[in-house]
């Protein structure tokens, strides 16, 4: 499941700042997954909570800090809010 999260940002970032946010981010089970690029970081704590407020059932944040890498498509992750966890259950397809 993905959002737009620059919509979501519309009313909370200048149009400067909105232009680098990246527009998607993913949700697997209770955790979102964001990119966040270097003259963002320090707003990671807000982008987090605006996502979490739009998605109630979101128990963590993570930062996505490297690209996917190997035949795993795994990729390095750094905590931003919530519960600090990385591990969920996700069901496809019900």
């Amino acid at each position: 499941m993905k959002g737009n999260l620059k919509i979501l940002l519309a009313d909370k970032l200048d149009p400067q700042e909105l232009g680098l946010l990246y527009k998607s981010y993913d949700i697997i089970g209770d955790i979102a997954i964001i990119r966040i690029p270097k003259p963002l970081i320090q707003k990671s704590e807000l982008i987090a909570e605006v996502i979490m407020q739009t998605h109630k059932r979101l128990k963590t944040v993570l930062h996505q800090t490297s690209p996917v890498y190997n035949q795993f498509r795994l990729r390095k992750l750094e905590w931003v809010a919530g519960e600090r966890k990385t591990e969920t259950i996700y069901k496809e397809y019900g």
